[in-house]
C-alpha cells in the first residue's frame, strides 16, 4: 500500500495539467484476490495516454500498464488491460482479462477480472476521487 501511495504522490507530481488521476476504492467479494481494493487509473485525454495500477498489477510487473482505452458517450470510459502469467498459490500461472467501467461525472469505477483459461470471474463496484 505504501508502494501505491507513493506511485499516487509521483504520478500527480509528474502529469501535466490535462491529466487526470482517479484514485478509486474498490469493495466486493475478493476470494481469488483478482480484483483489489484499490485501483489507481491515470488518463490524459490531451495526448491519449493512459495507465492503470493495483496490487496485483504491482505484484506481477511492479509498475503500472497501459489499459485500451475506450470513450463512451457522457463521458464515461471503458478500459481493459491484461495481466499475463500471474502466479497463484498453488504455483500454477494464470491469464487475465480486466474490463474497467470509469464513469466520470458519478466518480464510480466497476471492474471485472476474468479468467481468460475459464471464464471464471471477480467483481468489484467503488468510488474514485481525482488524486491530483
Amino acid at each position: 500500500m505504501k508502494k501505491i501511495l507513493a506511485l499516487v504522490g509521483f504520478v500527480c507530481a509528474a502529469t501535466e495539467a490535462s491529466a487526470l488521476v482517479y484514485d478509486c476504492t474498490i469493495e466486493g467479494r475478493f476470494s481469488n484476490g483478482w480484483v483489489t481494493e484499490r485501483v489507481i487509473v491515470g488518463l490524459d485525454g490531451e495526448n491519449g495516454e493512459s495507465f492503470v495500477y493495483d496490487g496485483v498489477i504491482d505484484h506481477r510487473y511492479g509498475e503500472p500498464i497501459e489499459p485500451n482505452v475506450r470513450s463512451n458517450r457522457g463521458g464515461d470510459v471503458t478500459l481493459t488491460w491484461d495481466v499475463e502469467d500471474l502466479r497463484g498459490r498453488s504455483g500454477r500461472t494464470y491469464d487475465l482479462r480486466y474490463t474497467g467501467f470509469l464513469d466520470t461525472d458519478a466518480m464510480t469505477l466497476r471492474v471485472t477480472a476474468r479468467l481468460r483459461e475459464t471464464g471464471q470471474h471477480e467483481r468489484g463496484n467503488g468510488s474514485c476521487t481525482i488524486a491530483n
